[in-house]
């Protein structure tokens, strides 16, 4: 995500798709205490693949110490020097210009227990398993419309919301989260999102039960999900599916397993089976690019699971052990 630097000050200041800059602070992205700095003095924003400057003030903006027009866009790239008012005090410097995306930004400096490398800030794509994939504390993840929400491994196991400006835990850090995208992006996220009920799974189950491959058939092509340990947390959801279907279980009801019993029957904690479940989750979303409603692929209501898909087979060797299509 695109970034300025302000002269001799070492924060980084993430740049949103329409980006305001300005004296008026419940009124501006980046608020700037000065009184040559007009209420909204500048505005950066994001247009055609490129970034653009416009003034919007009294005493003037300069890119690279040429004047720039009132209320024209002007182009702006890495490097360019961004002054506010002919005061080289308010100089900016335009240190990364890619394209604006959502994101994380600690708003508490990292402990001494953790690595020097650590980020500064976390970009967001679709689905993260936070602070890493190996040790999970919250997982956060994007909605069709555009929103995001977040499921922490230790606590309750409900879904949060998590709107611009709102903050999250982990790593014994707070964060931030900043969301650039607006208007017409959250109608082209909703219209170009699949229904999960349009795929078809084949779990391939060795004799044994020790490993488990997944793959997914769309009416475009074939995924290979490999082995990977969460997908027999998948097919045991899916056998349940299966069986239910098979006893006459109205559709509405197939398929929904407590957490407890389901924990029990793989050998493993709950708090581990979350981490599967998310992991699981995360997989889909990658491989899929969000195409299709990832948080669907493992549903919860009042502490149960179950399989979302409605077309599956499975499996054991090279004998089909159950065959749904619904």
């Amino acid at each position: 995500m695109a970034y300025i630097l302000q002269k001799e000050k070492d924060r980084p200041i993430y740049v949103k798709a329409y980006h305001s800059i300005g004296s008026l602070k419940s009124a501006v992205e980046t608020f700037i205490s000065h009184p040559t700095v007009s209420r909204t003095h500048a505005i950066v924003h994001w247009k055609s693949n490129l970034w653009f400057i416009r003034d919007t003030s009294k005493n003037g903006t300069a890119v690279n110490n040429q004047k720039i027009p009132t209320n024209s866009d002007i182009p702006i790239k890495k490097g360019d020097k961004l002054t506010l008012a002919n005061n080289q005090e308010l100089l900016f410097t335009l240190v990364d210009d890619s394209p604006p995306c959502d994101m994380l930004i600690p708003l508490e400096e990292p402990s001494q227990s953790m690595s020097s490398n650590f980020p500064d800030a976390v970009y967001l794509s679709g689905y993260h398993l936070l602070p890493n994939e190996v040790a999970p504390q919250a997982i956060l993840y994007k909605l069709p419309t555009n929103t995001w929400r977040i499921e922490y491994t230790n606590g309750p196991t409900k879904a949060l919301d998590v709107n611009d400006g709102d903050w999250v835990y982990f790593d014994n850090r707070r964060w931030m989260l900043q969301c650039s995208l607006q208007g017409t992006d959250t109608l082209e996220l909703t219209t170009s999102t699949r229904p999960i009920q349009d795929v078809l799974f084949r779990f391939n189950l060795s004799l044994d039960e020790e490993a488990t491959q997944l793959e997914l058939k769309t009416s475009q092509q074939t995924y290979d999900f490999q082995v990977r340990s969460h997908h027999y947390l998948t097919l045991n959801l899916a056998r349940h599916k299966a069986a239910d279907a098979q006893n006459g279980i109205d559709k509405a009801g197939q398929g929904w397993v407590y957490t407890e019993l389901l924990a029990k029957e793989l050998g493993t904690e709950i708090s581990y089976l979350n981490i599967m479940i998310h992991r699981a989750r995360k997989q889909f979303s990658d491989m899929l690019q969000q195409q299709y409603l990832c948080d669907h692929l493992i549903e919860r209501q009042a502490g149960k699971l179950r399989f979302g898909g409605l077309h599956f087979e499975i499996y054991k060797g090279s004998e089909l052990e159950h065959a749904v299509c619904c």
